[in-house]
């Protein structure tokens, strides 16, 4: 029997997609933080600064890093721009917010910050990695067979008087030289006084690149969305049939 394509989901339970862009260490220009900063607010008139670290880190080989986290579009929206380090977040946190899809969430933001980071560096600095990654919600009654919804096997022995307070999965679905890909599932606290429980899957898909810098915005994006199918395909591998149909609501091709 063939395998059934998912083409969309009726019901989304992503609660956050990002996008990761690094570079190659090098020496570090402290200016570079406050140009994107200055830059970004002409661009978001409601960009805040939510989050400041002290780094402290000179030399010729400067790996990349981030110093500086920004918020607009109430929250919804994050940035995090430093030494030749830039992602770009779309957050889901309020009661019916959605998250729609890479193209109208995350593409358009990813873009213009790539546009305001050409500016601060001439030669722009080169990539060394691009990847992406989307976090799903999903909420349980506290007797859940994970086997149920989700594609994952093991073993554990009963033992009397020990009670399962949390769970932490890690797979490594692919690393290769150029391709590194990354799955895990593990409990969270659900809101106060619920009878529920909480789970969070995570996807992450990362290529390593040659001869890329900054300034290639478009080329940045296409690699972006290769990542976006890779960690689709396998989020669809890792959960089963009933989660596609009875908590996504998938929809086939």
């Amino acid at each position: 029997m063939a395998e059934k394509i998912v083409k969309t989901c009726k019901s989304s339970n992503i609660g956050e997609a990002w996008c990761v862009v690094k570079g190659t260490p090098g020496p570090r220009d402290p200016f570079e933080p406050q140009h994107l900063l200055v830059k970004g607010k002409d661009k978001y008139g409601d960009l805040q600064l939510s989050n400041t670290l002290s780094v402290v880190k000179d030399g010729s080989s400067v790996a990349p890093f981030w110093s500086e986290q920004v918020k607009w579009n109430s929250g919804k929206h994050v940035c995090r721009f430093g030494h030749r380090f830039l992602s770009v977040h779309r957050l889901v946190n309020e009661v019916g917010d959605k998250y729609s899809s890479f193209e109208a969430d995350v593409e358009p933001a990813a873009r213009a910050w790539l546009e305001i980071y050409r500016a601060p560096s001439t030669p722009s600095p080169t990539v060394a990695s691009v990847a992406f990654g989307y976090k799903n919600i999903f909420d349980f009654a506290p007797d859940v067979d994970l086997f149920e919804y989700f594609n994952i096997r093991f073993g554990i022995k009963s033992l009397s008087g020990l009670t399962l307070v949390g769970i932490d999965l890690n797979f490594i679905l692919s690393d290769t030289k150029d391709f590194f890909l990354h799955a895990c599932i593990k409990n969270r606290p659900a809101a106060p006084h619920s009878k529920t429980v909480r789970f969070e899957t995570k996807i992450f898909a990362r290529r390593n690149t040659a001869n890329l810098t900054f300034a290639e915005t478009e080329k940045i994006l296409g690699i972006t969305k290769e990542l976006k199918h890779k960690a689709r395909e396998s989020f669809f591998a890792f959960v089963t049939d009933k989660t596609k149909d009875e908590i996504l609501q998938a929809e086939y091709a």
